[in-house]
């Protein structure tokens, strides 16, 4: 046994010796007793029952018998989920599959599928009036181009007309002014070219020639249409158009020969004078109809003998030009 030291506080004995005067002499206070720290010898017994314990502890070696046991479970384990994964992936493509069967049903049109015929009849007068509307539309479409067209040909035409009474050679410069656009068009979409053809048939025309006065014409028209909406004058435009392109006036014609002019004027060959036929039914006298004229006669028409030579070149337009002078007298 460890000696225990006591001590006893000064300040604690004084203090009972005050209360002992006054009568209130309190219990004395117990003295704080220190006791000493003393090491502590280790226990044989306790050291060797630990050392038991640990070895009870430690895992005892599992026989190989029961190692061979649990890898055999293990690696069933694994193959049945393996398998059950597989399964579940097979069953999740079968539903897409049907899932997307359903998605093109639905999207396909049902042919067979019965419909009343109330219903039937009710969509075929709905479509019907769609196409109907739809004409309608076009057609009035188509009346306002017209109208407006009509209208800008007769403004172009009374200016011309207005023009022509202080310029002379006004039509002239017209007629100056759409052959030489043609000349590059000709150059630009020649006759023997297969595309050329090609085109112009898709467009409605039956030969190049045909086509490029069209188009000349169309630009005719777009101008005048412009000129109108700033308010110029179209002919006054066509008229420096055809200056810019080299028109100076008409030129004089030369004085014949004393014998050339008691001989009649050479005849052209049918196939010339058939060309000739076409390019004065192709040149307009004015810009605002496009209206053909043809240096044959006043008319405009050829004669009976080039009628007859244009039966041979080109059939079709010979026929179209036969109904025309029946249309206007011309033959009986």
């Amino acid at each position: 046994m460890s000696e225990t030291v006591t001590e006893i506080d000064s300040d604690s004995a004084a203090y009972a010796a005050l209360a002992k005067e006054y009568d209130e002499a309190p219990k004395a206070s117990e003295p704080e007793v220190k006791e000493a720290k003393t090491e502590q010898q280790p226990d044989p017994a306790k050291e060797e029952a630990n050392a038991e314990d640990k070895k009870s502890e430690q895992p005892k070696p599992i026989p190989y018998e029961e190692l061979e046991r649990r890898h055999r479970n293990l690696n069933g384990a694994l193959a049945e989920a393996r398998a059950q994964a597989r399964a579940d992936r097979e069953r999740m493509a079968q539903f897409e599959q049907v899932l997307l069967q359903l998605k093109n049903q639905r999207q396909a049109p049902q042919d067979d599928q019965y419909e009343d015929p109330a219903v039937s009849a009710i969509r075929q007068v709905q479509t019907q009036t769609q196409e109907l509307a739809q004409r309608q539309q076009q057609f009035e479409e188509q009346r306002r181009q017209q109208q407006e067209e009509a209208l800008v040909n007769h403004h172009v035409s009374l200016s011309e007309q207005e023009f022509s009474k202080s310029t002379p050679d006004y039509f002239d410069a017209v007629r100056h002014l759409v052959d030489s656009r043609i000349n590059e068009m000709s150059i630009m979409y020649p006759d023997d070219d297969p595309q050329v053809l090609e085109y112009v048939i898709s467009q409605g025309f039956a030969h190049p020639s045909q086509w490029r006065h069209a188009m000349v014409m169309r630009e005719a028209h777009s101008i005048g249409q412009q000129a109108l909406r700033a308010r110029q004058n179209p002919a006054q435009i066509y008229y420096n158009l055809a200056k810019h392109r080299g028109w100076s006036g008409p030129k004089p014609a030369a004085a014949p020969a004393p014998m050339q002019a008691q001989l009649p004027a050479p005849k052209a060959p049918p196939g010339q004078r058939v060309e000739a036929i076409k390019k004065g039914m192709e040149a307009p006298g004015s810009l605002s109809n496009g209206a053909s004229r043809s240096e044959s006669n006043a008319e405009g028409f050829p004669s009976m003998e080039e009628l007859a030579d244009m039966y041979v070149s080109d059939p079709a337009k010979a026929e179209k030009t036969f109904k025309k002078m029946a249309a206007a007298g011309l033959i009986g």
